[in-house]
């Protein structure tokens, strides 16, 4: 690749997930740069081995926008890809993530098409930009009739418009794991708010953005395998409370208080109710170790499987097959613990065919 990328990665003690990731890069022409927030000193001697240009650690945790913009002074690229420990990049990936954003000016981010696994089997779906209207929509699913409309509508909207879609999508949201942008932008747009100590900085940034009218697009020709929050995963209860903060400020810093009032109170009423999104859902209670999932309909036509952290499956991954079975074998052991939900789904009638409901131990 002829021109300069500069690979930024912010890692807090997750140094075995990030050697797979810098290995990952191992044949792409880039200047990668790791900046650790503060991480236990067994997890620091682990990033002195690894295969970077350069390499910054933080006395304290100045959290992930402050060391991303470390990062961004320190670069000498002029496309700048902001990448998540947890992750694997995929050959060609940044080449063609490159190339899309050299397509149009109007470009200011490109983001890749997200795994939840090495093998590429089960696909993240697209992310939302967080506003008070996004919150109704998604607490819509709690009305009768109407919960069951949307939820068909984002089946449709996995399957034809994300599953092994080929063709650019733009979007109004791009997941931070792996974001693309180039110094000029940057400059009219500005670094990550570091207010944001960790969650909603890439919401933050895209909001200005689409606010500045640059596009977001997604290249499916590029992929990237995303373990997910596995940071994260290690101190739960403190990084949920840091997500609730963050989101606080974020609708506080865009949206009028009077608005945020209104569909406060909007969205409490609508919780009020309970569809049938919410029933037919079988338990199976704490898991230690990967279930099998089995529907028994005699369908002849493709199966969605879903997996979310929600009953509403949004986000959700998914994997279209022909099997009546499915484990979570080759995603069992990066899942962080929690509750999670599953569906199998007919692809043609969009009719559900089963639900479970389970906790990680």
């Amino acid at each position: 690749m002829s021109t300069k990328v500069s690979v930024i990665i912010v890692n807090y003690n997750s140094s075995d997930f990030l050697k797979e990731c810098v290995n990952s890069l191992s044949d792409v022409e880039c200047e990668i740069i790791v900046i650790d927030n503060a991480s236990t000193n067994k997890e620091k001697e682990k990033l002195y081995s690894l295969s970077v240009n350069k390499l910054l650690f933080n006395d304290n945790n100045i959290g992930y926008a402050s060391a991303c913009n470390q990062g961004v002074y320190m670069s000498e690229g002029e496309y700048i890809l902001f990448l998540n420990p947890d992750t694997i990049v995929f050959k060609d990936c940044i080449e063609k993530m490159v190339e899309r954003i050299k397509k149009d000016s109007k470009i200011g981010a490109v983001g890749p098409k997200f795994w939840l696994d090495r093998n590429r089997t089960i696909q993240i779906s697209l992310s939302y930009l967080i506003t008070p209207f996004y919150e109704l929509f998604y607490n819509s699913f709690n009305l009768p009739y109407i919960g069951e409309f949307l939820n068909r509508l984002e089946i449709k909207k996995f399957l034809y418009y994300w599953w092994n879609n080929d063709r650019p999508i733009k979007v109004n949201m791009l997941c931070g794991a792996a974001i693309m942008t180039t110094k000029k932008v940057l400059q009219k747009v500005g670094l990550f708010d570091t207010n944001f100590a960790l969650y909603f900085e890439d919401t933050d940034w895209c909001m200005r953005l689409k606010k500045q009218r640059f596009k977001m697009i997604i290249e499916p020709s590029a992929a990237v395998c995303h373990f997910y929050n596995q940071s994260a995963k290690k101190t739960k209860e403190k990084a949920y409370k840091k997500f609730e903060d963050s989101k606080k400020l974020y609708l506080k810093k865009y949206f009028h208080p009077s608005l945020l009032k209104i569909s406060k109170n909007i969205n409490k009423l609508i919780n009020n109710f309970n569809n049938s999104l919410k029933k037919d859902i079988e338990d199976i209670g704490e898991q230690e170790f990967s279930p099998v999932f089995e529907h028994k309909s005699n369908s002849n036509n493709k199966i969605l499987f879903q997996i979310s952290i929600n009953p509403f499956f949004i986000p959700s991954a998914g994997s279209v097959h022909n099997k009546p079975v499915y484990s979570l074998d080759n995603i069992w052991k990066n899942l962080a613990t929690g509750e999670y939900y599953c569906r199998f789904v007919d692809t043609k009638t969009l009719k559900t065919l089963k639900k479970w409901k389970f906790s990680k131990k």
